[in-house]
């Protein structure tokens, strides 16, 4: 190990405020369904892994079908799945659902997240290029406070990604700023940066 000598960055901005947390996929065989998510500050959830398992997959998808009804068996786990913002108060899922056909609940495009692999429109040839231009200048104002050997790998994984997760979580807040994007009401922000794909559209 070798101990790097940093300065701090002058930056217009906490870069504190942009803690991420995924991107992270969770899924269940028995329900033809499975959740992509991505936790910042813009979404007031817990910046954690531990706030999302295979289950709340299987609680989403059913409440989002009408089975998953309140009784004396199911309040255990509706309380849950509200306390951790998948359901809003009238029990209806607060997620952004997305249909996919023809289904096919493959473990390989989880690896992949490419979306010819979830049958999601590609991004165009202007916005790939804006997010490679966006990978390069975040790499250049990081790489200097990395050895000169790590310095490729480090812009390999940039240029790969589009930026780090906090870059994106900065260019999200600032496109609500310009009003490009529209914050939710505090009530749904828990759930808006959670995707599920499935079979269906909620009832």
């Amino acid at each position: 190990f070798a101990k790097v000598k940093r300065s701090p960055l002058n930056l217009s901005f906490d870069p504190r405020q942009y803690a991420v947390c995924g991107s992270m996929w969770r899924y269940a065989e028995t329900v033809p369904a499975y959740m992509w998510q991505i936790n910042t500050m813009a979404g007031s959830r817990k910046i954690t892994w531990m706030e999302f398992d295979d289950s709340d997959v299987i609680g989403v998808y059913e409440a989002m079908s009408g089975a998953l009804i309140k009784s004396d068996k199911t309040v255990e786990r509706i309380s849950k799945l509200e306390d951790r913002g998948f359901l809003d108060s009238d029990g209806k899922p607060n997620v952004v659902v997305v249909k996919i056909a023809p289904f096919e609940l493959d473990e390989s495009m989880l690896q992949t997240e490419t979306p010819a692999a979830l049958n999601l429109p590609a991004p165009s040839a202007e916005l790939t290029e804006l997010g490679f231009e966006l990978a390069k200048e975040d790499a250049a104002m990081l790489e200097q406070y990395y050895p000169e050997h790590i310095r490729p790998y480090f812009r390999q994984s940039a240029y790969t990604s589009f930026g780090r997760t906090g870059l994106n979580a900065r260019v999200l807040q600032m496109l609500a700023e310009d009003g490009t994007l529209t914050v939710p009401r505090e009530d749904r922000r828990r759930g808006m940066q959670t995707l599920m794909f499935a079979d269906r559209l909620p009832e």
